[in-house]
């Protein structure tokens, strides 16, 4: 009896043994667990952080696009001055106002504008004048040359078959995006384009 008491006692010993090392396998590990968690905080941070940047870089895109396209309307706001004011002069010296230089018939845009003469034997013409309507302001500065020195694309003086410079007539527009009364102010976004037109006198 002795015997088989012990031997049950060493069996339900060895028996608990097994229940209580099956039972330490299923416990997870604290530190485990800690790896785990501390291993999604971080993948969840660097997957905000991707996101954000991408939000940023199209954000930045974005604004860079809006200062192009409003850069380029300026600059057809200015554009369209510097042709208006290339077109009244060649308008007025086909009638051969030029350089006569009457300010009572000089007129553009439905304007008279701004005259002034410059130069040795009075040839050059400088007028500016309002290039605005509903939708902007503009402004168109002219100088028409009536004796300007033809040149060749070198810079290198044009001569007729005797050898004699040909004159030429030069026309210069340069037409901005706003007023003629606000050229003169220190604004960054002020747009200039320069239109040139050259011909020989007499055409």
């Amino acid at each position: 009896m002795k015997l088989e008491t012990h031997k049950n006692e060493k069996e339900l010993t060895k028996h608990e043994q097994k229940h209580a090392s099956c039972s330490m396998l299923h416990v997870p590990s604290l530190k485990n667990v800690s790896r785990s968690s501390g291993f999604v905080a971080l993948f969840a941070v660097l997957i905000a952080s991707m996101v954000l940047l991408m939000a940023l870089g199209i954000s930045n895109i974005a604004f860079k696009e809006q200062v192009l396209t409003a850069a380029a309307k300026e600059s057809q706001y200015s554009f369209f001055s510097a042709d208006t004011g290339a077109e009244c002069a060649l308008y007025f010296d086909m009638k051969d106002t030029f350089p006569d230089n009457n300010t009572g018939i000089v007129q553009c845009n439905g304007t008279t504008p701004i005259t002034a003469i410059s130069g040795a034997i009075s040839q050059i013409t400088d007028f500016e004048f309002d290039v605005s309507n509903a939708d902007n302001d503009g402004c168109a500065k002219v100088k028409v040359d009536k004796a300007h020195d033809k040149v060749h694309l070198d810079g290198s003086p044009f001569l007729d078959a005797n050898g004699n410079q040909v004159i030429e007539t030069e026309i210069i527009s340069r037409g901005y995006n706003v007023s003629c009364a606000n050229t003169l102010t220190n604004n960054p976004r002020i747009v200039e384009r320069v239109l040139r037109v050259s011909y020989d006198n007499g055409i």
